[in-house]
């Protein structure tokens, strides 16, 4: 996935792994831009009750959510033509493992909801809240991927939301 953020700084598929190695380019990016609010904007490793956030960038009345992962697809999953394949493998790679614990997208809908309902504390309560998720993998650039994401997302998003996120 190339991710361009302040400053036009880009990650490339290979360059990150785990949600440090995207923290530390992003918080550099963000205390350029914004030197004497950086504290304040920017977030890392934020604990909530089901989990974490790995990023947040906190504008007051507009919040950016990060969730990092490193799940690569399998080649069947992405080759075989079947969508049972792709979604069998996506669903154990970014929703939930095959014990039910919570992946990707889960996490990031159960990050966006603890900053709407106010658990995870921000400047003010945001207007708008931008999931992001981003990944290593490949395919997450095909406009497939992207879509059948959000339909997840949304799903996990409206078990006991109180207000949806932006698209």
């Amino acid at each position: 996935m190339h991710w361009t953020g302040p400053h036009r700084l880009s990650l490339k598929h290979d360059s990150f792994r785990n949600s440090d190695q995207l923290n530390l380019p992003l918080g550099i990016a963000v205390k350029e831009k914004w030197r004497k609010d950086s504290r304040s904007i920017y977030k890392a490793r934020v604990a909530h009750q089901a989990g974490q956030v790995d990023a947040l960038l906190d504008f007051g009345q507009v919040a950016v959510v990060f969730e990092v992962k490193s799940s690569l697809l399998t080649e069947g999953a992405k080759r075989s033509g079947t969508a049972a394949d792709f979604v069998a493998d996506f669903t154990l790679k970014f929703v939930r493992d095959d014990k039910g614990k919570p992946k990707a997208l889960v996490q990031l809908a159960e990050s966006c909801k603890a900053i709407a309902e106010g658990r995870i504390p921000t400047v003010m309560k945001p207007a708008r809240i931008y999931p992001v998720c981003v990944s290593d993998e490949p395919a997450v650039e095909s406009f497939f991927f992207t879509t059948y994401s959000n339909e997840v997302f949304q799903k996990e998003w409206r078990r006991g939301s109180v207000s949806s996120p932006s698209q």
